[in-house]
C-alpha cells in the first residue's frame, strides 16, 4: 500500500484485523488481508490533521488534532458500519487552543 502518510496508528483492540490511521487530512481504516494492508475506508467528513488516536472500552475513537479540538467517533454497529456519529470538542468545551494529544480513554 502506498500514498498514505500517517501521523498516528492505533491497532484496534476490538477488531484485530483493523488499524486506525491518522493522516494529514483525516482518518483512514486499514485492513490486513492476504498479508497486505488495504485501505478499507476513508472518513470523508474528517479533514483535520489527526495526530493521536485512542480507542476506548466502548469502541469509541478519540482523535487529537492540531486545531485545538478532539473528535469522538462512535460507530455503534462497528467500524465499517456507516455513518458513524462524530462529536467535536473544542474551546467552547474548555479545551485550550492549539495541538491536542489524546493519550488515554476509559
Amino acid at each position: 500500500m502506498t500514498g498514505i502518510s500517517s501521523y498516528a496508528l492505533c491497532h484496534s483492540q476490538h477488531f484485530p484485523n483493523l488499524t486506525w490511521c491518522g493522516t494529514r487530512h483525516g482518518l483512514v481504516i486499514l485492513k490486513r488481508e492476504n498479508e497486505q494492508w488495504q485501505e478499507a475506508h476513508r472518513f470523508e467528513s474528517i479533514t483535520q490533521s489527526i495526530r493521536s488516536i485512542v480507542e476506548d472500552n466502548s469502541r469509541n475513537l478519540w482523535l487529537g488534532t492540531l486545531t485545538g479540538s478532539v473528535l469522538r467517533i462512535n460507530s455503534p454497529g462497528g467500524p465499517l458500519q456507516f455513518p458513524p456519529v462524530n462529536t467535536r470538542y473544542d474551546s467552547s468545551h474548555g479545551l485550550p487552543p492549539g495541538r491536542i494529544d489524546v493519550v488515554t480513554a476509559a
